[in-house]
């Protein structure tokens, strides 16, 4: 009788504190597993690598209100993991012909999403038809119309036409991700655009995160101010510096 009535104390002193104590909303967590070679990094000619872009992405996805992982594997965990959902966004540089198989098999797993850096200055367009993925099952048609509509293609303003249509027709041969987001990198020594031209980039995929989180939409506002804020503070610029490389601005 006497420990009933202590487990009643004990109860109605649970929920008096459960009631008073503020709840504190949990940031939301965004997963991205990426090979050694981080598609979010400046490349240099002695193929030394710098985190800059993965910085950036980091800092604005933390200004937006979300928590960024960053996981780094080769592709063959990394396809393990995507049997398993255990991350948001897959994250590689294409044109690495044996990694363009595992890149698409990735891809395959509903609601898997992958991310391509393409260093297009050294994709090999004359071998072989357009067509990413060497393994069965994993060709597609070439500008799969009802497929173009879902990739969103960042260029720069001065990228040959040329190059512009081969760069298309082998983006429009991954037929089998929900969303692909490709970012051309022209530049082989390490990536140069305009402050304007990145934030643009960057918004975009933010926005693109808030929604595969199934956020609230008005949460979405603050990757536009997470944006000017970062403008504000030169994050880039001074990134540029940290790491020993020139800025330089396009027009």
């Amino acid at each position: 009788m006497k420990l009933s009535f202590l487990f009643l104390i004990w109860l109605a002193a649970s929920a008096v504190h459960a009631a008073i104590t503020p709840k504190t909303e949990s940031v939301p967590r965004v997963s991205f597993a990426i090979t050694p070679y981080n598609p979010f990094v400046i490349l240099e000619s002695d193929g030394h690598l710098h985190g800059i872009y993965q910085e950036y992405l980091a800092e604005l996805i933390q200004r937006a209100g979300l928590d960024p992982q960053f996981d780094t594997m080769p592709l063959t965990r990394m396809l393990h993991h995507a049997t398993k959902g255990t991350y948001d966004f897959f994250m590689g540089i294409s044109g690495i012909p044996e990694a363009e198989g595992q890149y698409l098999e990735i891809a395959r797993f509903h609601k898997m999403k992958v991310i391509l850096i393409g260093m297009v200055d050294k994709i090999d367009f004359k071998n072989g038809p357009l067509v990413i993925g060497k393994a069965p099952n994993t060709y597609c048609p070439l500008f799969n119309k009802q497929q173009e509509k879902k990739i969103r293609y960042y260029e720069y303003k001065d990228t040959p036409q040329a190059l512009k249509m081969l760069v298309a027709k082998r983006i429009s041969a991954i037929c089998t991700t929900r969303e692909l987001f490709y970012f051309e990198i022209q530049n082989s020594r390490y990536a140069s655009m305009s402050f304007k031209e990145f934030s643009e980039f960057h918004h975009e995929f933010v926005v693109s995160l808030f929604a595969h989180k199934r956020l609230a939409p008005e949460k979405i506002k603050s990757v536009n101010k997470a944006v000017a804020e970062l403008e504000q503070k030169k994050l880039l610029s001074n990134l540029y510096k940290k790491y020993g490389l020139e800025e330089t601005v396009r027009p």
